[in-house]
């Protein structure tokens, strides 16, 4: 849900919630519902690591026989379609994924 924000920018990513509008740079990504809301979830708590419990029940609301593995899908088909800034979006081991918007690829 757009809650006022009009726009979330950090690690050359921007967002506009209410148009559900992804760009890199000058680039408009292509973002499934979904990715979309694990993104803005994350951005929006940038630097907090978030668990996949918390992620598949913030935007899938329990509506997947996936389970966790939703997320983990989601998560990787985000990372390609962010394309070099996906770096941003790190995988904690065995707990979950945190927005880092200084995060390089090494």
């Amino acid at each position: 849900g757009a809650s006022g924000i009009l726009m979330l920018s950090a690690g050359g990513i921007e967002i506009e919630p209410s148009q559900r509008r992804t760009q890199v740079g000058e680039r408009l990504i292509d973002l499934r519902p979904r990715e979309f809301e694990v993104l803005e979830i994350l951005m929006r708590k940038a630097g907090r690591v978030l668990t996949r419990p918390y992620l598949l029940d913030a935007v899938w609301e329990g509506n997947t026989t996936a389970g966790l593995r939703a997320v983990d899908m989601a998560v990787s088909r985000l990372r390609k379609a962010l394309g070099r800034a996906g770096a941003c979006v790190v995988t904690v081991s065995k707990l979950g994924y945190v927005f880092r918007p200084n995060s390089r690829v090494r």
